[in-house]
């Protein structure tokens, strides 16, 4: 029971971490875009100016949650294999 614990943490742990890793990349990249393109943005906005800090983290708060949740239902599918089907295939 010990090594079927161990491997399900495992998975949980490589699926979430890999994922998590692209997903902070993505959102440092697209913010870091998003600044640089402020003088654009600024004629889109109204009663806020482009780099006020609230409408900034809410929305990384919630593309972070919504790439979270896109890493856990893939990382929970892939703990209900039983490991040895999936090395019968390899």
């Amino acid at each position: 029971m010990d090594t079927e614990l161990y491997w399900v943490y495992g998975w949980y742990h490589h699926c979430l971490h890999s994922h998590s890793k692209i997903s902070i990349v993505g959102l440092a990249l697209g913010a870091g875009a998003a600044l640089a393109l402020t003088r654009i943005l600024a004629s889109l906005l109204y009663d806020t100016s482009p780099t006020d800090r609230a409408p900034w983290i809410v929305a990384g708060a919630l593309l972070a949650a919504v790439a979270l949740l896109a890493c856990y239902f893939p990382a929970r599918r892939v703990t209900k294999v039983d490991p040895l089907t999936i090395l019968r295939f390899e």
